[in-house]
């Protein structure tokens, strides 16, 4: 995670808060794993747009976003519309996750 430091009084303090949060993709509400596949990075804004239904993630790890034009936040998400995940190298979300997030029940895998 990123913080920022700063000096005072000959004392180096961390502060701010984290770049990145970890979203899980089947909620733990819902008995999701606390597990690597059934995770996801997001900054905080696009964690609770993920969490509220704002922003889906397909199998194929492609983005829809809610058509909502007439709310305040909508601008901040319309442009990922259709848009496809970049994904690591190692430890990708497991699509049977996020299907199972679509379809309201936990993923066996």
């Amino acid at each position: 995670m990123n913080f920022y430091t700063r000096e005072t009084d000959n004392e180096q303090r961390r502060e701010g808060t984290p770049e990145v949060e970890a979203a899980h993709i089947y909620p733990r509400s819902e008995n999701g794993r606390d597990d690597v596949r059934n995770g996801i990075a997001l900054c905080r804004l696009h964690h609770w747009a993920f969490d509220t239904g704002w922003l889906k993630i397909s199998a194929e790890y492609e983005i829809t976003v809610l058509e909502e034009p007439d709310r305040d936040e909508y601008h901040e998400f319309k442009h990922l519309d259709r848009e496809k995940l970049r994904m690591p190298d190692r430890g990708a979300p497991h699509p049977d996750y996020l299907t199972a997030r679509h379809q309201g029940r936990g993923a066996d895998s």
